[in-house]
């Protein structure tokens, strides 16, 4: 930037606060609506390196000072509303929604993970959504670089129940609590809930968990990888049987979190397989229309369903019961599904020829 430029760009007129450490300024050059933001001196080298980046999913940061012993910023006046406000007038918003915010949350995040920096105050109060569906990631005054060889953060600093545990003294903090924050996010946008209030249930759970794990080692290595798997381009793609089963997520007697449903509405699917079975053994066989063979061969298609078909209803709650087996490790719990699955239809087809060929 040119000295002209910031002349211009520093000649303002107050107009109201927007907070604490914020207020709304009009540019007397051209007229445009900026917000002034000020902040500890120590963010200066912080908010130089987010000057240079220019990602439609971070608030511009067009210049900044240290004067007074603060560090002074003119930064992007975004029109718009907070997700926290959002929510907070009755929206909660739908798994397309937020796949979208999401990912667009992902691509901002890139762009400041790229130079070293950390957020750390990822929350539905410092995300805006523009009136065509845009997100941009606002305040930048707790944000921080990673320092090679430091095992904490210098400051404790973080929302309660949206920071990740390493904010507040553990170990230092890197990418990974960004996505502890946008686990947390997402599940607040569904529910209007944190999930150890209320955790969501439906495609999006084993994302939501994954990014929650109090163990950073066991979160996403990067939001560029929380993007792919919340688009789904790992989750459809990588994981076919994945696919398959979070279709049967909307089952009726799967919908609810209530144990006692889910088992009554497998009981009730295992009762209907063996009742066909009987109905073909003994009532087609009495009407002597039906040869043995042909008996046999539909005995052996009622067991090929049976045994195919039963892991994808016992499990279609999205993975509920695989998750129930291994709490808080949903890829492990995709892998007992898939062998479930597939030793499940092995079987059967084995049976299904058995059973035509002692016919």
């Amino acid at each position: 930037m040119d000295i002209d430029s910031r002349l211009n760009l520093w000649q303002y007129t107050e107009i109201k606060p927007l907070g604490r450490r914020a207020v709304l300024i009009r540019n007397n050059m051209d007229g445009r609506l900026m917000v002034k933001c000020v902040c500890d001196k120590d963010n200066f080298e912080v908010f130089s390196k987010i000057s240079k980046l220019d990602n439609p999913n971070l608030m511009r940061v067009y210049d900044t000072v240290i004067s007074d012993e603060k560090c002074v910023s003119i930064c992007e006046y975004i029109e718009g509303v907070t997700l926290e406000h959002a929510v907070e007038t009755n929206r909660l918003f739908s798994e397309i929604e937020v796949r979208n915010i999401t990912a667009q949350l992902c691509d901002g995040l890139a762009s400041l993970h790229q130079c070293g920096i950390v957020h750390r105050d990822i929350t539905p109060s410092n995300i805006m959504l523009t009136p065509n569906n845009s997100v941009k990631i606002i305040d930048y005054d707790i944000v921080r670089t990673i320092k090679n060889g430091q095992n904490t953060d210098t400051q404790v600093l973080g929302t309660p129940g949206f920071a990740a545990p390493e904010q507040f003294g553990f170990t230092q903090t890197d990418e990974r609590a960004d996505i502890y924050s946008c686990g947390v996010l997402m599940n607040y946008l569904l529910t209007g809930k944190l999930p150890n209030e209320k955790l969501y249930f439906g495609n999006l759970t084993p994302i939501i968990q994954k990014c929650v794990e109090m163990d950073s080692e066991n979160r996403y290595r990067s939001v560029e990888e929380l993007k792919q798997e919340t688009l789904g381009l790992k989750f459809y793609k990588r994981n076919k049987i994945a696919k398959k089963y979070i279709n049967y997520s909307r089952l009726p007697g799967f919908r609810g979190k209530g144990f006692f449903l889910k088992f009554l509405t497998v009981v009730l699917m295992i009762a209907y397989f063996v009742f066909a079975f009987a109905y073909i053994n003994y009532t087609v066989s009495l009407w002597g229309r039906i040869s043995f063979p042909v008996k046999h061969f539909l005995t052996g298609i009622d067991f090929l369903f049976l045994l195919s078909a039963l892991p994808y209803f016992t499990l279609g709650d999205v993975g509920g019961l695989s998750r129930f087996i291994v709490k808080g490790k949903p890829q492990t719990g995709r892998m007992i599904f898939r062998i479930i699955g597939y030793s499940s239809l092995l079987l059967g087809v084995v049976l299904f020829v058995l059973i035509v060929k002692l016919g």
